[in-house]
């Protein structure tokens, strides 16, 4: 009896030993992941604030103005690494702000990504060319060029790249201001900008990157939105042209 009993427990020992040993390849496994997921954020502000739809704010000129509307589209997203390596992330991106659309709030993506520590983010401003000539409609309702965002000229049957839209106070009358910018001289490629984070396997990182809405209005071209401001780019190229060049440098 004795024997026996010996015996009994050396294959418990056994057996322990042996799903232990299975239990610590599967958390080495599951550490072992080569990739993560990062978000892609964008944060648009005004005056050192992030956008509210319709908050009063300060334009260049000091004059009360406000958004109704804010959406884009950024091609060709890139991460690039701390060794140099670029990395695609989308081929096309749309964002929107507008808090009462249907489809709520689009202000990220979310991809997955090699581990690794990033530097920057590479992009164009607009919907790239080979993109810019399909129909919308043969897009699902999820995708970035549906044309269920309204941000396609049928009239041209080209995307609109930025849409902004708003009202700005002159002499104490509420004047609408609006930029909608597209055709594919005004496309803006080859931008970066700087954001480090560090994705982990297994893991969500965010990475956020701030869109300052006053150097829209300001850099490398002054714009007034009483004098200037309105736009549907054929309409008012100068401005159209102005506006998409300023907007793809305003990222940070």
């Amino acid at each position: 009896m004795k024997k026996n009993t010996i015996s009994l427990f050396g294959l418990f020992i056994c057996f322990s030993l042996i799903f232990t040993g299975c239990k610590d390849d599967d958390d080495n496994e599951t550490c072992s992941c080569t990739t993560g997921k990062v978000t892609l954020t964008i944060v648009p502000t005004i005056n050192g604030q992030e956008l509210e739809m319709g908050k009063v704010m300060q334009d260049n000129q000091a004059r009360d103005y406000w958004f109704t509307t804010l959406k884009f589209y950024l091609s060709n997203l890139k991460a690039v690494a701390d060794n140099g390596e670029v990395v695609s992330l989308a081929d096309v991106a749309y964002f929107d702000f507008e808090p009462n659309q249907s489809t709520g709030v689009k202000n990220g993506l979310t991809v997955d990504l090699a581990n690794g520590t990033y530097t920057a983010i590479q992009y164009d401003a607009g919907v790239r060319q080979d993109l810019n000539e399909k129909d919308p409609s043969t897009f699902a309702n999820d995708h970035p060029l549906s044309i269920n965002n309204n941000m396609y000229w049928s009239w041209s049957t080209q995307y609109i790249f930025t849409k902004t839209e708003g009202f700005v106070v002159d002499n104490g009358d509420n004047k609408a201001w609006f930029v909608h910018c597209g055709l594919e001289e005004n496309y803006e490629a080859n931008k970066t900008v700087p954001v480090s984070f560090t994705v982990t396997g297994g893991s969500t990182t965010t990475a956020t990157i701030t869109l300052n809405l006053d150097k829209v209005l300001e850099a490398p071209h002054t714009i007034d939105l009483v004098a200037d401001g309105q736009s549907h780019t054929t309409d008012n190229m100068e401005l159209a042209s102005k506006y998409q060049e300023n907007f793809s440098v305003a990222f940070e």
